[in-house]
C-alpha cells in the first residue's frame, strides 16, 4: 500500500521518526522500522492519549502481529487491550521469547548472533532497547544460556 503517496513523519506508537504512512478513509496505514506495519482507525489517530507519547507495549503488540504477518488494525476499542496484554508478559516468558528469536535467527548452535537492540526489542515486550541489551541478555549469560560480549556503540552479540 505504500507508494508515492505515502508521506514520512513520527510513528504514533515509538515516536521513531522513519515511519511512513498512507491515510485512506478506513484509516491510516503506518510502516514503521520498529513497530512493523499496522493499521490506526482515524479517531485513533487523533486521540490525546496517542500524541507525542510512546506506547511500547503497544509497539511490541503491532510488531509481533506483522512478524507473524497478521497485521494489527488498532481502534479506539482495541488498543488498551492489546497494550495491556504485552505489558502483563513476565520476565520469564520475555526470556523464553528472546531465546527463540535467538534460536529463530541463528543457523546453528553456537553461532554468533548479533542482536538488533534498537529495532528488536518490541518482539520480546520489552519496554525499551536499554531493557533488552542489559536486562534480559545479561540475564540469559548469568543464568548461562548464551554469552554475550556487551560492546560500545554496537550491539550486544549472544551465542545460542
Amino acid at each position: 500500500m505504500f507508494n508515492q503517496f505515502a508521506q514520512k513523519g513520527p510513528c504514533p506508537l515509538c515516536i521513531c521518526s522513519d515511519a511512513r504512512f498512507v491515510s485512506l478513509d478506513t484509516g491510516t496505514d503506518f510502516e514503521c522500522p520498529l513497530c512493523g506495519n499496522f493499521v490506526m482507525d482515524f479517531k485513533l489517530v487523533v486521540d490525546r492519549d496517542m500524541q507525542g507519547t510512546p506506547h511500547p507495549y503497544l509497539s511490541a503488540a503491532t510488531r509481533k502481529a506483522f512478524d507473524a504477518g497478521m497485521p494489527l488494525r488498532l481502534t479506539m476499542e482495541n488498543w488498551q487491550g492489546f497494550e495491556d496484554r504485552q505489558r502483563s508478559i513476565r520476565v520469564s516468558q520475555k526470556l523464553t521469547d528472546l531465546l527463540q528469536l535467538i534460536a529463530k535467527r541463528s543457523k546453528t548452535p553456537g553461532q554468533r548472533w548479533t542482536i538488533k537492540v534498537d529495532q528488536d526489542y518490541p518482539l520480546i515486550a520489552a519496554e525499551n532497547a536499554m531493557d533488552e541489551r542489559y536486562g534480559y541478555t545479561v540475564l540469559l549469560a548469568e543464568s548461562g544460556l548464551a554469552a554475550i560480549d556487551l560492546l560500545k556503540r554496537h550491539p550486544a552479540t549472544s551465542r545460542s
